[in-house]
This record gives structure tokens, sequence and C-alpha cells, in this order.
């Protein structure tokens, strides 16, 4: 970078390296870095702080939003880093709420099986995302 420039990559790193912090993830190279190409502001980091502290606390995240904005990147990125489980479910049109309720229980069942093998620190920890679920079409 020119001078009085700021390195994008070395920018980018200083905020991975925040968030791996706060996840407590090591900070070193062999670290998970998330997606290359996703990117990553303070406003994210924001974000996924405040979502990994509700769901640290057993507190459910709904995140909303307009389509196409980032949501389901920004949760796969968090995931990622901090080596949570995640699942998901492509909810459309035909979904019945047996689908749903099959797909929590497989979750569950998954999460039951890996048990203190779970990839962080044997904590029952994970994500859930159902992408296009919107709650005026779903009232079971």
């Amino acid at each position: 970078a020119a001078a009085g420039e700021t390195d994008p990559g070395a920018e980018r790193e200083a905020l991975l390296d925040l968030l791996r912090k706060f996840v407590g993830c090591r900070t070193d190279s062999a670290a998970q870095s998330g997606d290359d190409f996703y990117v990553l502001t303070l406003d994210n980091i924001y974000k996924m702080i405040a979502i990994y502290t509700r769901l640290r606390c057993d507190i459910p995240v709904i995140l909303e939003g307009e389509s196409g904005v980032g949501k389901t990147k920004l949760i796969e990125f968090l995931t990622d880093v901090a080596s949570i489980p995640l699942f998901q479910l492509d909810v459309h049109g035909g979904i019945t709420e047996y689908d749903v309720v099959a797909f929590l229980e497989a979750g569950l069942a998954e999460l039951a099986a890996q048990g203190d093998t779970c990839r962080r620190r044997g904590d029952r920890l994970c994500a859930l995302t159902a992408d296009s679920l919107r709650r005026d079409d779903y009232t079971w």
C-alpha cells in the first residue's frame, strides 16, 4: 500500500483476529479463516459478536432482512471461524411442518451422536438456518 493507505489484507486479518479472540479460537495461521471472499467489515464483526454471545447464552437468534443482504453468508462465516456445527434447511413453498420437525430432530440426533467430540471443545453450540422462512407464511 502507498504511504497513508491502509493495506486491505492487514485490515481484514486484524478484524478476523478480533473475531477469533472473541470466540476463543487460535489466532495463528492454522486457525479457521472463513470464506476468503467474504467482505469482512467492522459492522459484520459487531453482528457476529452479538450473535455468538446470544448463542452462548442459549438465546435464540432470528436474522431478518431483504433477500440477498448477506444473512446466510454472515452465519456461515461465523460458524466456520468459530467451528460451530451449522445445519441449514432450504425453506420453500412445499415445505411442511413435518419437514421442519424432521430437520430439527436430525440436527439434534447428529449433535447427540457427536457427544463430546463436538468440534468446539465439547460444547453443544450449533446454528440452524432456515432460508426464505417468512412468519406470515407459516402459522404452525
